[in-house]
C-alpha cells in the first residue's frame, strides 16, 4: 500500500512539474509573440514618422518653390 501511496505522489508530482513546465513555455512563447508584435508596430510607427517627416519636407518645398514663382510674377507684372 505504501508503495502504491508512494507511486501515486510520484505521478502527481511529475504531472506538477509537466504542468508548471507547460505553463512556463507557453508564457515564454506568448512573451515571445507579445515583444515581436511590440517591435512590429515600434517598426511600423518609426516608418510612419519618417515618411510623415519626408511628405512635410517636401510639401514645404514645394510651398517655397510656389511663393518664389508668385513673388517672381508679380516683380515680372510690375515691371
Amino acid at each position: 500500500m505504501e508503495l502504491l501511496s508512494q507511486s501515486r505522489s510520484c505521478y502527481f508530482a511529475t504531472a506538477a512539474v509537466h504542468a508548471i513546465s507547460t505553463m512556463q513555455s507557453s508564457a515564454a512563447a506568448f512573451s515571445m509573440e507579445n515583444n515581436h508584435s511590440f517591435a512590429y508596430r515600434k517598426r511600423n510607427r518609426e516608418g510612419e514618422r519618417s515618411l510623415i517627416q519626408a511628405n512635410t519636407k517636401y510639401l514645404l518645398k514645394v510651398r517655397k518653390l510656389y511663393i518664389y514663382s508668385r513673388l517672381e510674377r508679380e516683380e515680372s507684372i510690375e515691371e
